[in-house]
């Protein structure tokens, strides 16, 4: 296991980076904020939680697939290698969506020199994305935070998302028990990261009607409710754009987790909308928000920080930091994200917002007909006119941003 410890003046920081959900068309704009923010928040840890690529990606087949996910891997990765700040991965319900599973997508993440998850797979870890890392105090002679990633797997077979599984619980419950032993029987203050929320997510939020503001809809097994948050446990309000997409009933791990006694705090993504933190039976539920923007996020996107202090590492202190921080300029795919910004954030959601969709287009074609006077054929030239606008803006985008990337991408030798 890597040694890493805390600063000479007892602190310590994590950087939190959840779905960037990239393609081998690498985003300029994610590029860009991760170069921007990771130099001037000079974290000493950064936590991958997981859909570092996307399901949607065109990867192709066999040999082939294997080549455009390790583009788009290695592409994506490229500033956080340079940093040479030590990183974890855990991974997300998309990853092995791609074609190429988890297990064979680490030996990509071990062209990068500072990726130290992967060094030893056979530590007695269920899968390669569930394993701990140990912070020790700045002294080196205490371990002062344990770190818990798991892989919260990707969908359930019986429908919506999985969560960890048994063997992954099992893990952790002997890994627990082996460091509160070596510990002197004392527990080492933990935070778990992994990146689909658990199911008692929904017990920061209270139910309300239909219409309530700044409520949010659920879907398949609590479709037809809605949803805010829960002002007596929420600590950090943050972001609360959509309901947790969490598996459909209880699983055993955060009762576990209680049960142990040694994890403090839970953070998630996969929702990326959310930045939301409240505690709940003693244990911080907390979000990271999405920071890619080859995907559906807010406008700017974001990341979590967290500092740590090694004589409480319990009373952290955390807060999202998005592009604006940073810089303000131009997104290199204005259109692109602000379709994505716009668009439904799930299968369930994208039905009502289908149908919505058409009908705003078909009310829009009915007022050009009657108000304008105009008939049918002359409706369609000004439709295809605009369709044709659209492509060209297109083109002209695809071409801008590929000269761009490269621009980006040969500062790495890529």
């Amino acid at each position: 296991m890597n040694q890493l410890k805390f600063n000479k003046n007892g602190k310590f920081r994590i950087l939190q980076i959840s779905d960037l959900q990239d393609t081998k068309a690498t985003s300029v704009d994610t590029l860009e904020f991760l170069e921007a923010a990771i130099p001037e928040l000079k974290p000493d840890l950064i936590v991958l939680t997981g859909d570092q690529l996307d399901v949607v990606g065109m990867w192709g087949k066999g040999e082939k697939c294997k080549s455009n996910v390790r583009k788009a891997l290695l592409g994506i990765l490229a500033p956080i290698r340079a940093s040479g700040i030590p990183f974890l991965v855990t991974f997300g319900n998309h990853d092995g969506q791609t074609g190429v599973a988890n297990a064979d997508q680490v030996e990509y993440y071990k062209e990068c020199e500072n990726c130290i998850c992967f060094d030893d797979l056979d530590d007695g870890r269920p899968d390669p994305g569930t394993f701990n890392q140990v912070i020790m105090s700045s002294d080196g002679k205490t371990p002062a935070l344990n770190i818990y990633v798991m892989d919260s797997n990707s969908d359930a077979p019986t429908g919506g998302y999985d969560c960890v599984h048994q063997d992954q619980m099992d893990w952790y419950v002997n890994m627990s028990n082996a460091l509160k032993t070596a510990n002197g029987g004392k527990i080492i203050p933990s935070i778990l990261f992994q990146h689909i929320p658990v199911w008692e997510t929904y017990e920061l939020l209270k139910e309300v009607p239909k219409g309530t503001k700044g409520a949010c809809a659920a879907y398949r097994s609590r479709k037809g409710k809605y949803f805010n948050l829960n002002e007596d446990v929420v600590w950090y309000p943050g972001t609360f754009k959509e309901c947790p997409s969490c598996p459909e009933e209880p699983c055993n791990e955060f009762e576990t987790v209680r049960s142990q006694g040694d994890v403090f705090a839970m953070f998630f993504g996969h929702d990326h909308y959310n930045s939301f933190i409240g505690k709940y039976q003693g244990i911080d539920l907390g979000y990271c928000p999405g920071a890619g923007y080859n995907t559906y996020g807010l406008n700017p996107r974001g990341m979590r920080v967290f500092d740590f202090d090694e004589n409480d590492v319990t009373n952290y202190e955390t807060r999202v930091v998005r592009v604006d921080d940073f810089y303000k300029k131009p997104l290199y795919q204005p259109v692109k994200n602000f379709i994505y910004i716009n668009a439904p954030e799930s299968v369930d959601a994208a039905i009502p917002f289908i149908a919505k969709a058409l009908a705003v287009i078909a009310v829009i074609v009915v007022l050009l007909i009657l108000l304008g006077k105009l008939s049918p054929i002359a409706v369609g030239i000004i439709l295809g006119a605009a369709a044709v606008c659209a492509a060209g803006y297109g083109l002209y985008s695809l071409l801008r941003n590929n000269k761009r990337r490269k621009e980006i991408l040969s500062k790495y030798k890529m």
